[in-house]
């Protein structure tokens, strides 16, 4: 349980880092500021994680498909 939500934090992350990094390179290439995209970033890797890990379990209605 614990290892599948790392790795789904991890995958969390580095899909965040990514992004982080195409979106500073096109900011910067507009000449505008771009020190907020890596603390939204950080902020949103942290925040998803923890919020999928708190969301209910999905339920089972007990129909088949």
């Amino acid at each position: 349980m614990i290892a599948s939500w790392m790795l789904y934090a991890s995958v969390v992350t580095a899909c965040f880092c990514v992004a982080a990094v195409a979106l500073e390179r096109s900011v910067r290439f507009a000449g505008r500021p771009a020190r907020w995209i890596v603390g939204a970033a950080m902020l949103g890797s942290v925040l998803v994680p923890l919020l999928a890990r708190s969301a209910p379990a999905s339920v089972d209605t007990g129909m088949p498909g």
